[in-house]
């Protein structure tokens, strides 16, 4: 794809662990990370493993919402893997800003129908673009 050459890497799946870990740091374009449709299945059904690797509070301006802080990720975790970090202050999300809490529930309500994923933080006061494909 684009004059890119890629691999395949199968991992074994033990079903007592109960969740597949299969984010990978494989760019296809750029760095964008390769995220298996099964894993966002997992987070559908299981939110709770979300919030065990990560935590976010909104971030307010007065009462006008600009934002969600990251104000934790467990190191190692599928939400690191992500490259999200500590202090990241997430302010969209494929080019929705994120300025009402309606706008993250509809996104969140659609996410077995999205393929790309494009969210853009806030880190050290510079705009960084985080990219994933769903597989």
């Amino acid at each position: 794809k684009n004059s890119l050459e890629y691999t395949l890497k199968l991992e074994e799946f033990n079903a007592k662990d109960n969740f597949i870990r299969t984010v990978k740091d494989y760019p296809t374009t750029g760095n964008v990370k390769n995220i298996a449709r099964q894993d966002i299945n997992n987070y559908v059904k299981n939110p709770t493993k979300i919030w065990k690797q990560i935590s976010i509070q909104p971030l307010k301006n007065g009462r006008k919402l600009k934002g969600f802080k990251v104000t934790r990720v467990l190191r190692g975790s599928e939400m690191a893997q992500l490259g999200l970090q500590k202090n990241d202050i997430i302010i969209r999300v494929n080019n929705i800003e994120l300025n009402s809490f309606k706008k993250v529930t509809d996104f969140y309500a659609n996410i077995n129908k999205i393929k790309e994923v494009e969210i853009v933080v806030l880190r050290n006061n510079e705009e960084k673009e985080l990219a994933y494909e769903i597989h």
